[in-house]
């Protein structure tokens, strides 16, 4: 089985951040508040023009994460790159922990699909950053703390 030698294989070592471009500063400000809280952090902030690299940076960064954070979005959707990311961490049985960034976005398609079971944060705007901040980190602590169980 596939995911059982890559887990034994590769130890996880930081949060992952996925996002796309359209969301981009909040993502930078959720990297910088997260950093500052003690967590490590795994956010590309480069355009990643060779698309081999991308690919296989990505997949590492997906492979050696506790968790993978989801900015999504309707831009999210759209993205065929950002797609293959949140499919690929499913397919790891990644936890991943959905971040509603855009203001009463409802998800449709193969993003409706992947989210429909899952209890998503807010960080729209909507609701203060107080609100939504000591959530989030309850949620990553919480499985960092499962995978260093197993």
């Amino acid at each position: 089985n596939c995911e059982s030698k890559l887990k034994a294989s590769i130890q996880p070592e930081h949060v992952m951040i996925s996002y796309c471009h359209e969301q981009k500063e909040m993502a930078s400000s959720l990297t910088t508040h997260l950093k500052k809280n003690g967590y490590k952090v795994w956010f590309d902030k480069s355009s990643m023009k060779d698309a081999e690299y991308t690919f296989s940076s990505l997949a590492e960064a997906i492979e050696k994460s506790y968790v993978v954070c989801i900015l999504f979005s309707e831009d999210y959707k759209q993205s065929e790159h950002t797609e293959r990311e949140a499919i690929y961490a499913t397919n790891l049985r990644k936890p991943i922990i959905w971040l509603r960034a855009q203001r009463d976005y409802k998800p449709d398609g193969w993003l409706g699909l992947i989210t429909c079971r899952s209890n998503y944060i807010d960080i729209s705007g909507k609701y203060p950053f107080e609100t939504y901040f000591p959530d989030l980190c309850r949620r990553i602590d919480k499985y960092i703390s499962q995978v260093r169980k197993v």
